[in-house]
């Protein structure tokens, strides 16, 4: 179970976690400094070893498409693949601005309760990595060239393909590949974020995850900035029309019709 706080803006911040809550009947109130009137008032009880307030805040509306996380003073239901999100956030936060290792543990720790799963930072920093590896090896090849690679893939493709000399997981080849076919630019609202290198940041999004045995070709992968792809992930999702050449769906409310072309 999450907790946040209101701020001025409207914008909502998630600053901490319990772990393995349960509702009580009777409210708790706690003198606190910071919520309002200075008094944190909880109806939760949950284990110490997997609760903590977090070090660095997250906006909640990045995963709540907009909107307040849970209604103010009450509470709601998630799915477990926001919380695993919410934790990984926290984690990969604390590491840019230094982490205690009493904090590290402990985010682990809940982050392996929630997911019923080891947690494998390796894998998600060297999915990263060779991403970026792999970009700086193919960023000049011609359009054609690229697209021409996207067609070819089957099924019966390998996990791993070999590129100039090297290995790389299919995965990550065709994530980089559609990047720049999309020109680093969100398939949903057009945005390039722009890094202080002089790069550009996009995420990619499968339609069909992973843990569905979603495929890894071109038309399964969307480009996504953070927020849309967080959206898609956990928003209220729609398909309405689906073929290799595009992706008609509505989401949260709004219709969006997408071009799955490689062109």
């Amino acid at each position: 179970m999450f907790y946040s706080k209101n701020l001025e803006t409207s914008e909502g911040e998630i600053v901490g976690i319990y772990g393995d809550a349960k509702i009580l009947q009777n409210e708790k109130r706690t003198k606190w400094k910071g919520f309002e009137n200075d008094e944190l008032i909880s109806n939760v009880v949950a284990k110490k070893e997997l609760s903590l307030l977090f070090p660095i805040p997250l906006k909640s509306k990045i995963y709540s498409q907009g909107a307040g996380l849970v209604p103010q003073a009450n509470f709601t239901y998630k799915d477990e693949k926001i919380a695993e999100k919410i934790i990984i956030d926290e984690i990969r936060e604390l590491k840019k601005s230094g982490i205690k290792l009493e904090d590290y543990k402990k985010l682990i720790k809940l982050y392996e309760f929630i997911a019923g799963s080891e947690y494998s930072e390796k894998e998600i920093d060297d999915n990263e990595k060779e991403q970026e590896e792999f970009l700086t090896i193919v960023k000049d090849l011609q359009r054609t060239q690229i697209i021409k690679e996207l067609k070819e893939i089957t099924p019966q493709i390998p996990e791993l393909v070999e590129f100039r000399g090297k290995q790389y997981k299919r995965d990550n080849k065709s994530i980089v590949e559609l990047k720049i076919l999309r020109e680093f630019k969100c398939q949903i609202c057009g945005t390039s974020i722009l890094k202080k290198d002089g790069s550009f940041y996009v995420e990619a999004a499968h339609i069909t995850e992973k843990k569905h045995k979603g495929p890894e070709s071109p038309d399964n992968i969307l480009i996504l900035c953070p927020n849309h792809h967080k959206e898609f992930d956990f928003g209220n999702k729609k398909i309405i029309e689906r073929t290799k050449e595009k992706l008609s769906f509505e989401l949260n409310g709004r219709k969006y019709n997408i071009s799955l072309e490689l062109k």
